[in-house]
């Protein structure tokens, strides 16, 4: 007698979209990190320090985010 054994192909589907979500989901955390680290450390600068560089303490939010995600 002969055993057949198969996988269905929606199986291995959900294995690699599973896959690339988690993927996504660590990139994501990791960016997400370096974008809070980019605004502590530039919020524990002081205002003296934040000028001679040409930063405002408003645009703080808005550079790290850019340095992080380019947009």
């Amino acid at each position: 007698m002969a055993h057949v054994s198969t996988t269905p192909i929606v199986s291995s589907s959900f294995t690699a979209r599973l896959s690339a979500a988690w993927a996504e989901f660590k990139d994501a955390r990791e960016l997400s990190a370096k974008y809070r680290a980019t605004v502590r450390e530039l919020s524990e600068l002081s205002d003296s320090d934040l000028r001679d560089i040409g930063i405002s303490r408003y645009d703080i939010a808005q550079l790290a985010h850019q340095h992080v995600y380019g947009n």
